[in-house]
């Protein structure tokens, strides 16, 4: 997670980092899971300007980006971290 926060720096974004994930900033990416094991369980997921949520992660295929439970996150069982650039 923090080399993504480097690499972004890196090329001149101000990241700002927050726990969990709020809806009330974005765009922004969240890292979130279901029923996580490990680290290795958490992906990152995408919400855009009008707070759709993209999920490249084929779970969540059955669900367009501007379902309810995407927007507000409850799809995932858990909400790690927030970033926005």
């Amino acid at each position: 997670m923090n080399e993504w926060i480097e690499w972004l720096e890196g090329r001149g974004f101000t990241v700002r980092k927050r726990e969990g994930c709020p809806d009330d900033i974005a765009p922004c990416a969240h890292l979130v899971a279901h029923l996580p094991q490990s680290g290795s369980d958490f992906h990152w997921v995408y919400r855009d300007a009008e707070g759709d949520v993209h999920d490249p992660s084929p779970v969540s295929t059955c669900m367009g980006a501007d379902d309810p439970r995407m927007r507000n996150l409850n799809f995932y069982e858990t909400k790690q971290l927030t970033i926005s650039v």
